[in-house]
C-alpha cells in the first residue's frame, strides 16, 4: 500500500471517529436534558416519575413514528407529483401569456 493511500485511510478513520464521539456526545447531551425536564415535570405536576418517564417515552415513539412517516414511498410519490404538479402549472402559466 503506498503512503498516500495509507494516509487517506488514516484520515478517513480519524474522522468517523471523531463523528461517532460527537454523536455520542450528543445523545448523552439529550438524554441528560430529557432527565432535567422529567425532574422539573416531577416538581411542578407531582406525578411519579415512572408515569412521567412512560410519557416521555410515548413523546419519543410519536416523534419516531412521524420522521419514519416522513420517508415512506408513499409520501415520496406524493412530494415527487406535488413537484411535478407545480412545475406543469408554471409551465401552462407562462404558456398562457
Amino acid at each position: 500500500m503506498n503512503q498516500a493511500l495509507g494516509e487517506k485511510i488514516k484520515k478517513e478513520i480519524r474522522r468517523r471517529a471523531f463523528e461517532q464521539s460527537a454523536r455520542r456526545q450528543q445523545e448523552r447531551q439529550n438524554l441528560q436534558g430529557v432527565k432535567h425536564t422529567l425532574d422539573a415535570l416531577h416538581e411542578v405536576t407531582g406525578l411519579p416519575r415512572p408515569e412521567l418517564k412512560a410519557i416521555a417515552n410515548d413523546a419519543m415513539l410519536s416523534f419516531m413514528e412521524n420522521s419514519e412517516r416522513f420517508f415512506s414511498i408513499k409520501n415520496q410519490i406524493l412530494i415527487v407529483s406535488s413537484a411535478f404538479g407545480c412545475m406543469v402549472l408554471v409551465a401552462w402559466l407562462l404558456f398562457m401569456i
